[in-house]
């Protein structure tokens, strides 16, 4: 008899873990979002979102930092059909620490507007794409790690290419296919896929205090702090168009980095770095990308 009520027990332990998971999964407006924050990009923006939206991304959390582009056009079909939630962020700023702060204070309300709605929320850039690299959908992976509270991804940093700009029938992603050796010492960097809920705030670009009890891990499931010991790549990674085509480096990237003292020889010794491997590992997705996005 005795035997006979442990094992009920276990069936009804089972049974409310399956009805729990089971409710949290359902209390979810959207399994996977993206926040980010973005200033003239216009150019570049559809083929961004639809790239997420093609590896499983529902929602973007999107904030508009002073863009004097035509912006508005390329987003509003996306904001009627309630895809991308836009926000004004007329912050200025003039330097590093300013732009940190800008940039810091927009997630932290993308993370408010997230937690509860968003079981894994990607904070990014609108240079970085975010993938699976074996499998096509992010949710296949980020199953994985259920239980951390954020999976930081390491990135491979892209140059121009050689490519003056980027023809209108062509996707970045299939025309800028040059990048900087994998394990080079900057792409120990990550960006972080976070459950919201388990986030206590914002410290940097790379990096979030968690609350007790949680903290965020690479692919392998190794703890870091703000960047990981070594560049693994293998299931998740971000590629970070960094410089995008040679006419957005110097008359966007290049002016906009000058105010806080950056200079163009440095531009161009980074540049010849990001161009030095010839990696056309987007490929796979580029067909049914164009179909969205030319």
């Amino acid at each position: 008899m005795i035997k006979m009520y442990k094992y009920i027990l276990v069936i009804l332990l089972m049974t409310c873990t399956s009805i729990e998971v089971q409710s949290e999964e359902e209390n979810y407006e959207y399994q996977i979002a993206l926040c980010g924050i973005f200033q003239d990009d216009a150019r570049f923006l559809k083929e961004w979102i639809e790239f997420h939206r093609l590896v499983g991304v529902e929602h973007f959390y999107l904030f508009n930092n002073l863009s004097v582009d035509d912006y508005i056009s390329v987003l509003s079909p996306y904001i009627e059909q309630g895809i991308v939630e836009l926000y004004d962020w007329p912050y200025e700023s003039n330097t590093w620490d300013e732009w940190h702060e800008v940039q810091n204070s927009a997630y932290e309300k993308g993370l408010e507007f997230a937690r509860g709605k968003v079981k894994w929320l990607a904070i990014l850039d609108t240079d970085e794409f975010l993938f699976a690299v074996k499998a096509k959908k992010l949710g296949n992976i980020l199953k994985e790690f259920e239980g951390f509270g954020a999976v930081g991804v390491n990135w491979q940093l892209y140059g121009t290419s050689g490519v003056l700009r980027i023809p209108d029938d062509k996707l970045m992603i299939e025309t800028l296919v040059k990048k900087a050796p994998s394990a080079m010492k900057k792409n120990r960097f990550v960006k972080c896929v976070v459950r919201p809920e388990r986030v206590e705030k914002v410290l940097n670009a790379h990096q979030m205090e968690y609350k007790e009890g949680f903290y965020h891990v690479d692919e392998n499931k190794k703890r870091f702090v703000w960047y990981t010991p070594l560049v693994s790549v293998k299931k998740l990674r971000v590629n970070h168009y960094w410089t995008r085509d040679e006419d957005f480096l110097l008359n966007v990237k290049i002016p906009r980095r000058s105010q806080d003292g950056t200079n163009l020889e440095w531009f161009m010794e980074e540049m010849e770095k990001f161009n030095q491997v010839h990696d056309p590992i987007m490929l796979r997705f580029a067909k049914e990308l164009r179909m969205r996005v030319i």
